[in-house]
């Protein structure tokens, strides 16, 4: 099973819903010849190994009216319920509509391919008066070279836009010009994985704390496959108090991040507590 993805889907209003993007993707690759995906969420994920909980926020991103979608039918959902009466198993709505472009864009190789086979086959004619032979080669390959460069720039619009939706949510945005490099390398199934990977490390002690590594050697160490501990704050200390009268540094203004250590009565933040020793003044 195959599918074809159009630029389009990265273009319109599914843009910052990377969920309902990998989602669709799925749905083309799975559906029938009438766009039918006749299956359960569960029944997905097995097949295509993306985790149910991604797939559940995408359907139901899919699933919800568009006021501003490029097809205005439908309330502009992408996908509706096959059968009212059951809570999966769907229709993508402008399936007939992706079919008709993709039957033209076949017809158009199919076309380039028999006028091809046309001028090779005239010119082994020419060929037998004693016409030189490379010349037959011409069109057979300028038809590979053009389907090559059409498929590279499709992989090239797809990896670029979900660097892009990557991009917005890593927290550590410096050296976007070596983790879009590091990107490229990305198996396009892990790409889900990492997405969520990200929302899970934001609440590790390590990130809290401030320590997030490069995008790039986040992505280059398969980081996404660590295991994460979950920061937590047992105690409430309030702000630190560190130059709460201004009278230690009147350049600077009082230091108002989360208290970590409390001592003699003063509360001090993790870059000021080696100062508890300090009296205020």
């Amino acid at each position: 099973m195959y599918g074809k993805i159009f630029d389009s889907m990265y273009e319109g209003t599914l843009y910052g819903h990377w969920q309902a993007i990998v989602t669709l993707q799925q749905m083309l690759v799975l559906c029938n010849r009438d766009g039918h995906v006749d299956m359960t969420p569960q029944a997905m994920s097995a097949r295509t190994s993306i985790p149910l909980d991604i797939l559940i926020k995408g359907i139901e991103d899919l699933s919800a009216p568009d006021p501003y979608s490029r097809t205005p039918g439908d309330d502009g959902m992408r996908i509706a319920l096959l059968d009212p009466n059951r809570p999966w198993g769907w229709r993508i709505i402008n399936h007939a509509k992706y079919q008709a472009i993709r039957n033209a864009e076949e017809k158009r190789k199919a076309d380039r391919d028999r006028i091809a086979e046309k001028r090779r086959k005239d010119n082994d004619v020419v060929d037998s008066r004693g016409v030189s032979q490379p010349v037959a080669d011409v069109a057979p390959a300028s038809a590979s070279a053009s389907a090559s460069a059409l498929t590279s720039k499709a992989l090239r619009s797809q990896t670029s836009a979900t660097f892009v939706e990557f991009w917005q949510i890593y927290p550590n945005r410096r050296a976007k010009k070596d983790a879009l490099k590091a990107w490229q390398q990305v198996n396009p199934k892990d790409i889900a994985t990492i997405m969520q990977a990200v929302e899970n490390h934001k609440t590790s002690d390590q990130w809290q704390r401030g320590f997030i590594p490069y995008a790039a050697t986040w992505i280059r160490g398969k980081r996404w496959e660590d295991e994460t501990v979950i920061g937590v704050t047992s105690v409430d200390l309030g702000q630190c108090m560190w130059n709460q009268d201004g009278a230690r540094n009147t350049v600077q203004p009082r230091c108002e991040r989360n208290g970590v250590e409390e001592n003699r009565g003063l509360v001090y933040c993790e870059q000021h507590k080696h100062l508890h020793h300090e009296q205020t003044r």
